[in-house]
């Protein structure tokens, strides 16, 4: 296992036991946030999937898939919105008028 987590067999007759045992330990768990990885954003896709079949207002994609940062989803955001307006102001919807009071 030790070779598997990147050892080399020349150097692992050099190692003790705690070291050899330290380096599986640090691979197991790398491989262990990386399934971890894989299986929300398996969980994600899933969602989407059930929303479109499903008819659903589709969730925000920040909502889905959790690594977004708070910074990244409010640009998302003010994009979203951006876009919206154009649509909007091409659409012919101008922006509202004034009341003027008499």
């Amino acid at each position: 296992m030790a070779w598997a987590a990147g050892v080399s067999p020349q150097d692992s007759d050099s190692w003790c036991w705690g070291e050899l045992v330290s380096a599986v330990e640090g691979m197991q768990e790398r491989e262990r946030l990386r399934c971890r990885g894989q299986a929300l954003i398996a969980l994600g896709q899933a969602r989407l999937t059930a929303h479109a079949l499903g008819g659903g207002q589709m969730p925000e994609v920040w909502e889905v898939f959790p690594f977004w940062s708070e910074e990244e989803i409010r640009a998302a955001r003010i994009e979203k919105y951006r876009r919206r307006m154009e649509r909007h102001a091409a659409a012919g919807h101008g922006p509202a008028k004034k009341m003027v009071r008499k």
